[in-house]
């Protein structure tokens, strides 16, 4: 269990959640990586349930021998037999539907991503990303608007 404080104690709400790359590398830099992603949402969507209304894709920028990196991870959590990918915290804050101005806030924040990390000048620009949608752009995952 991880040291976060962030918890997603009922499976029906709404969650803004962050999952990160160990060591936040470099991973989702090419297209390839990123449809794992895009594809593994909209399996989620269409069969097991899940609602998204938002979402960012974003690369980072350390870049490290990566197979070295998961092995020394997974060294540290004994339930891991062979690599560790994602850090052990998501920071689930669960958003209330009687507070917009939160979720504003973390949808702007979403889709500002990659406008703050200097990729796109504009949101809807940036590829993956829910932005598309709510700029009435056919996007890659299937999303329900709020």
């Amino acid at each position: 269990m991880s040291g976060d404080r962030y918890f997603i104690r009922d499976q029906n709400a709404m969650y803004f959640v962050t999952f990160t790359v160990i060591e936040w590398l470099d991973i989702f830099s090419r297209s390839n990586h990123k449809f794992v992603i895009v594809d593994s949402l909209n399996y989620c969507v269409e069969n097991k349930g899940l609602n998204v209304h938002a979402w960012c894709l974003m690369t980072n920028h350390i870049h490290t021998d990566f197979l070295a990196k998961f092995i020394a991870a997974r060294k540290k959590d004994k339930r891991i037999t062979k690599y560790k990918f994602w850090q052990a915290s998501n920071h689930a804050i669960e958003l209330q539907p009687f507070r917009p101005d939160i979720m504003d806030q973390k949808l702007n924040y979403i889709h500002y991503n990659p406008v703050v990390a200097g990729i796109v000048l504009n949101p809807e620009e940036y590829l993956c990303s829910s932005a598309r949608d709510y700029a009435k752009i056919s996007g890659l995952v299937k999303i329900q608007m709020l």
